[in-house]
């Protein structure tokens, strides 16, 4: 069984999240509510339905968790380095792109530790233990 030990379960520990006070909220000793949910965890959630670029995954995450949780540029790319580092993700390049001015797009997807992590994260999730 894979954990999530290796996550940063306090998304605060990441700069860049803009949080509301919301049901995916909790208050933090300082006053402030932060998302209960971490954007590694989130972007482990989202990937379960297929591989996806950065935008498209940011994308996937506000709707999951209806924009309490939105990540900007510095946030995914360091959750997404943290997961790859940790074997749950890898990313390739795509073929160049016609409307990116025939720049490739690099895409994510789940390693099958990966897969087990998600899985575990939607089950925490739908049993309300997140």
């Amino acid at each position: 069984m894979i954990t999530l030990a290796g996550l940063p379960r306090d998304p605060g520990a990441l700069p860049g999240i803009r949080e509301q006070a919301t049901d995916l909220t909790a208050p933090a000793r300082d006053g402030y509510s932060r998302p209960m949910v971490s954007p590694e965890s989130a972007l482990l959630r989202v990937l379960i339905t297929g591989e996806a670029y950065g935008l498209q995954l940011v994308q996937r995450v506000r709707e999951w968790t209806s924009g309490k949780l939105m990540l900007d540029d510095e946030s995914f790319y360091q959750a997404m380095h943290l997961l790859e580092e940790q074997g749950l993700v890898e990313s390739y390049m795509s073929e160049p792109v016609g409307q990116r001015g025939g720049q490739p797009r690099r895409y994510y997807k789940l390693t099958a530790a990966g897969q087990r992590a998600a899985l575990e994260v939607l089950t925490a999730s739908l049993t309300g233990q997140m």
